[in-house]
C-alpha cells in the first residue's frame, strides 16, 4: 500500500506541476498583452493631447474670425447708416 500511496502522491504532484506550468504561460501571455495595452494607451493619450492643442488653436482662430466679422459688420452698418446707436461714437 505504501508504493500505491507514493504513486498517487507523485501523480498528484505531476498534475499540480502541469497546472502550474499552464498558469505560468498564461501569466506570461498576460504580461505581453498588458504591455501592448499600456503602449496603446500611452499613444492614445499622446494623440488626445495633440487633438486638444489643435482644438485650442481652432478656438483661437474662430475667436479672431468672429471679432473680424463683428468689426466688419459694425463698420458696414455705420458706413451705410443702419447701425444702431450703441455702435456709433
Amino acid at each position: 500500500m505504501t508504493e500505491e500511496m507514493t504513486k498517487l502522491v507523485f501523480a498528484e504532484l505531476q498534475a499540480i506541476r502541469t497546472s502550474t506550468e499552464r498558469v505560468e504561460l498564461d501569466v506570461s501571455d498576460l504580461k505581453v498583452r498588458m504591455s501592448r495595452v499600456e503602449r496603446d494607451l500611452s499613444q492614445a493619450g499622446a494623440q488626445l493631447l495633440l487633438m486638444n492643442r489643435r482644438m485650442d488653436r481652432f478656438d483661437g482662430r474662430l475667436a479672431r474670425v468672429e471679432r473680424r466679422l463683428e468689426t466688419g459688420l459694425i463698420s458696414a452698418e455705420l458706413d451705410h447708416g443702419r447701425g444702431d446707436d450703441r455702435y456709433r461714437s
